[in-house]
């Protein structure tokens, strides 16, 4: 039997009733880039998890019912972990370490449709539930201005492969860096459209600024180069053929001096 798919619904009360489609999309844009963000700064590697529309209902409150096509397991783990992360945001108002500094801002900007035109907004998920305010927004603030004081920034390369990019609003991809095992969201400008495009679903250096929590974990990074690895360009070597790394001196005497020197 097929494990149904994990879901959160988005409910959204319009204050007459009604509800503009603009506030519906941007509440719906933000919840998946949210999401996304969870599943960037998750454990666990991939392909990034694709969400669909399921039901929806146009009766007030709207309801939107959005759900995982892909890797069931993978995306239980994350809805888990944002609601997780909701729910410590709310209660103590520190930084959850499920999402980035991005995904702090798309949060924040769910509420901005709040008092024009809409009432209210809750995202659910099993027997969890979220509902964004002008409060959130107040929380996140204060949390990123607490981060900005504790975070530094320095130039780093990841090396790993481009799997996903999004260029809109803010245009991001992901790259799966090989040291951590972990995907890192990266931003980047235009400019950097086609070395991007070039390099998706392809191994790459990616050279840029990392801005860095005081765990020195990587919280946003963003692209200022980036350089395809093609096979083609490592070291080949036929099979049998010696490498000489010693520039003709006996092996031993080679390791003996260096040992020697130390």
């Amino acid at each position: 039997m097929a494990k149904k798919r994990p879901r959160v619904v988005i409910e959204i009360e319009g204050e007459k009733g009604g509800l503009h489609a603009s506030h519906l999309l941007r509440v719906l844009h933000e919840a998946i880039r949210v999401l996304h963000d969870a599943e960037a700064m998750g454990k666990g590697r991939g392909k990034p998890i694709r969400w669909i529309v399921g039901k929806m209902s146009t009766s007030s409150p709207h309801t939107v019912e959005l759900l995982a096509r892909d890797d069931v397991e993978r995306a239980d783990r994350i809805l888990k972990g944002a609601f997780r992360g909701f729910s410590a945001l709310k209660r103590n108002g520190k930084r959850p370490a499920c999402f980035s500094d991005e995904g702090l801002d798309s949060i924040g900007d769910m509420v901005t449709p709040l008092g024009k035109g809409v009432k209210r907004i809750q995202l659910r998920h099993l027997n969890k539930s979220f509902s964004p305010t002008p409060e959130t927004r107040e929380k996140i603030e204060k949390i990123k201005k607490s981060l900005d004081s504790q975070a530094y920034a320095d130039q780093a390369t990841l090396e790993g492969t481009v799997e996903a990019t999004d260029i809109h609003r803010t245009p991001h991809f992901r790259i799966y860096d090989v040291a951590t095992e972990h995907p890192v969201k990266c931003g980047f400008g235009r400019e950097l459209f086609e070395q991007v495009r070039a390099a998706l679903d392809r191994r790459a250096l990616v050279t840029g600024i990392a801005r860095y929590n005081n765990n020195h974990k990587i919280m946003s990074f963003r692209a200022t180069d980036i350089e395809v690895i093609d096979d083609d360009n490592l070291p080949q070597f036929r099979a049998g053929e010696e490498v000489d790394i010693t520039g003709g001196e006996d092996p031993v005497d080679y390791v003996r001096r260096f040992r020697d020197a130390f």
